[in-house]
């Protein structure tokens, strides 16, 4: 059997953005794996962004990463910046 030497980007994205917005995950293991897959996909030219995950994007009861302030004066909120969602180039 030939052993497999690279794994799809895609699926590495879809773990941290699963774990990023699990309410069982630790403030730790979040920013571990998303430091994590920024580095691959700045490696292999796939960054594409992110985005800070809503309070209509996580199961109810978890701080979401971003709150946003409607006055209009972008004074929003941060409650737990390590809950984020990443895109990259194929996505």
């Amino acid at each position: 059997m030939v052993k497999r030497k690279t794994i799809d980007i895609e699926k590495i994205v879809e773990l941290v953005n699963a774990t990023n917005s699990c309410e069982v995950s630790t403030k730790e293991q979040r920013n571990a794996v998303s430091f994590l897959l920024e580095d691959i996909l700045h490696e292999t030219g796939n960054y594409q962004g992110f985005r800070y995950l809503t309070s209509c994007d996580l199961p109810e009861g978890i701080e979401p990463g971003i709150v946003f302030d409607k006055s209009g004066e972008h004074n929003h909120v941060y409650p737990d910046p390590s809950r984020i969602q990443y895109f990259y180039k194929n996505s």
